[in-house]
């Protein structure tokens, strides 16, 4: 039954159903009736199964557009489709996207509810709620079963056990807001945890089996187990005097360092310059070690455990495929701006007119070819747009003016890329030990 302190969101487990067979339902409330939906039980492990088709979604940001991908899903056959997280985003609207930069911030229904940060469990419930308005999700819902795990927005940007980056002291007690917002969650998505019993939020690692083709495992690398490293790789000095360095994120106070190291210094300088060479290397020592910490953790030792026990069940069973659901980038992450600037690489399969545009902006915005401040001021200013974010769509292939902004951020990328020192902290790449293992 559905009642006011589960936010009237009504779950049924249904029994005794057939492996392998479509099974369609709809909802009743007095003579209204809801769209008819439908779910495919999968075979149990050992059955012969030839084919498996799913979806994979994830970071569905309500401001910056319409969740067409849904849509388009919904027209496939599928036996079930994933959201690895950010299921939605706990931002108000004045952030990420700005309303500037929104797509449907209009007035309800298509502003954002509430119009605020998510804090409390109102809060989360509105937003859950407002999502679920979107046709596009509620035609992929209709369409096949979800299985779903958490990121971190549907929490607060960057949490790790003992807070998040996006939590401050003035909006409460973390553990506090991290359990309205895990309560919401397992109130309005299809999860067997029951939201009223402590703990709230369980051990979500969960695992699937799809006959003898594969073995979906789901991992939890948000909440229960991830440490926040100690220490920021990069550490900055309280300038504010507010008593917290911690204001800037991990790949801000990075960035500062960077500017740091190259402040005055063109681009085809870089090597030459006494002091930056070393510097860089410093920088990428400091990334290693914070990376290589053995006590920086995602899934903890009963989870690790866990999905070491699944990998050999599989194998003794037979089961082909091994699926791994998860929030995080696996492999280390590095651009190689040099060979797009020297035309010897480029992205797959981009077209040769493509590449031209973008060794342009890289030229342009890098400051790359310049010898002296003087010929980087007087250089053509310019770029072919190269955005296809909706709200930059009018400027897609057109010329557009360089910003001090864009040069900052491009050579900062681009030195990045030079001297290979990650700027993923959040990600495996974080956390070399225990992704080794």
């Amino acid at each position: 039954m559905a009642l006011q302190v589960n936010d009237y969101v009504l779950k049924v487990d249904v029994k005794g159903l057939e492996e392998g067979k479509d099974y369609f339902y709809c909802f009743a409330v007095g003579p209204s009736r809801s769209p008819i939906g439908r779910f495919r039980v999968p075979r149990g492990a050992g059955a012969r199964v030839d084919r498996l088709r799913y979806a994979v979604m994830s970071c569905s940001n309500w401001g910056w557009g319409y969740f067409n991908v849904y849509e388009a899903a919904a027209r496939y056959d599928l036996d079930f489709w994933m959201h690895v997280g950010d299921f939605l985003y706990e931002n108000g609207q004045d952030v990420y996207p700005s309303p500037a930069q929104a797509v449907r911030f209009a007035p309800p229904p298509l502003g954002l509810q509430p119009p605020h940060e998510a804090i409390t469990l109102e809060d989360y419930r509105a937003r859950h709620a407002l999502y679920r308005q979107d046709p596009g999700l509620q035609s992929l819902s209709a369409s096949a079963a979800l299985i779903a795990i958490w990121d971190d927005h549907e929490i607060a940007n960057n949490p790790w056990t003992g807070g998040a980056l996006n939590h401050n002291p003035g909006e409460g007690e973390w553990e506090d807001r991290k359990v309205n917002a895990i309560r919401a969650y397992h109130e309005w998505m299809p999860t067997r945890a029951e939201p009223l019993a402590p703990p709230v939020g369980p051990k979500f690692f969960r695992s699937f089996v799809f006959g003898d083709l594969a073995r979906l495992l789901v991992l939890e690398t948000r909440l229960v187990n991830r440490t926040n490293g100690e220490a920021d790789p990069f550490p900055l000095e309280d300038d504010d005097g507010d008593g917290d360095p911690s204001n800037e994120t991990p790949f801000g106070s990075l960035a500062v360092r960077v500017r740091e190291l190259l402040q005055g210094v063109a681009p085809r300088d870089w090597e030459q310059t006494p002091g930056v060479l070393e510097g860089a290397e410093r920088l990428r020592k400091a990334f290693t070690n914070y990376s290589e910490d053995e006590n920086k953790l995602l899934l903890g030792e009963e989870q690790l455990a866990w999905l070491r026990s699944n990998v050999e069940g599989m194998q003794q069973e037979g089961t082909r495929w091994l699926i791994v659901g998860q929030q995080l980038v696996m492999f280390d992450m590095f651009q190689d701006f040099d060979a797009v600037l020297d035309g010897s690489a480029a992205p797959a399969g981009m077209r040769p007119e493509r590449r031209r545009e973008l060794r342009d902006l890289l030229q342009n915005v890098t400051g790359w070819g310049c010898t002296n401040r003087a010929s980087c001021t007087s250089q053509r200013r310019t770029y072919m747009g190269v955005d296809p974010t909706a709200y930059k769509a009018e400027e897609l292939g057109k010329e557009q003016e360089v910003t001090d902004e864009d040069r900052e951020v491009a050579r900062l990328f681009y030195a990045l890329s030079k001297f290979e020192i990650p700027s993923s902290f959040d990600s495996w790449q974080g956390y070399a030990v225990e992704r080794q293992r």
